[in-house]
C-alpha cells in the first residue's frame, strides 16, 4: 500500500482495516489508518504469523472491544507472536 487512507472500516472479528496472517506480508508507506473498528481486537491492523512493515504511516482513532465492555483493547494494532 502506498499513499492510501484506510478510513472507517469494520471487522466483526479482528483487524478492522487489514488482517495479515500466515506467510502473508504487508508493506505500507505513507498510509493512514483512521476510524477503523473491530469487534474483537486490533481496530486497524492485526498481524498473526505474517509480516508487516509500515513507513511514514499514521494510526489514529481506531477502536477494538474484545471483551465488549466498551473500554476497547489493542485499538490500533495487534501482533502475534510479538516481534
Amino acid at each position: 500500500l502506498a499513499d492510501v487512507i484506510l478510513l472507517a472500516n469494520h471487522a466483526s472479528g479482528s483487524g478492522g482495516a487489514v488482517y495479515v496472517s500466515d506467510a502473508a506480508a504487508l508493506r505500507a508507506t505513507n498510509t493512514t489508518f483512521s476510524g477503523n473498528a473491530a469487534a474483537q481486537s486490533a481496530g486497524a491492523l492485526v498481524v498473526l504469523g505474517g509480516d508487516a512493515l509500515l513507513r511514514q504511516s499514521t494510526m489514529t482513532a481506531n477502536r477494538a472491544d474484545a471483551d465488549r465492555d466498551g473500554a476497547g483493547r489493542d485499538g490500533a494494532r495487534r501482533r502475534s507472536p510479538p516481534a
